[in-house]
């Protein structure tokens, strides 16, 4: 990997750990379980800075029974 690629993959880790904290303290939820469970890798300082709202809890049982293939379309 070259410089401007660790370069972009860095920009990328610190615009998905700002989208966790700001949605995070939008709704007055944890969400980092849930961004995680879509793959995003976050920070520890993103972990341990949403630990101070409570956890999220709705609607997760939704995400490991949707049926993806039912939104995804092959082109």
């Amino acid at each position: 990997m070259d410089f401007d690629q660790d370069a972009s993959a860095a920009a990328e880790d610190i615009r998905l750990d700002l989208w966790a904290r700001m949605f995070s303290k939008e709704v007055g939820r944890n969400l980092c379980p849930y961004f995680s469970w879509f793959g995003w890798l976050l920070s520890s300082e993103t972990w341990e800075e949403c630990q101070k709202f409570p956890k999220w809890q709705e609607g997760q049982g939704a995400l490991e029974t949707f049926n993806y293939d039912l939104v995804c379309v092959d082109v």
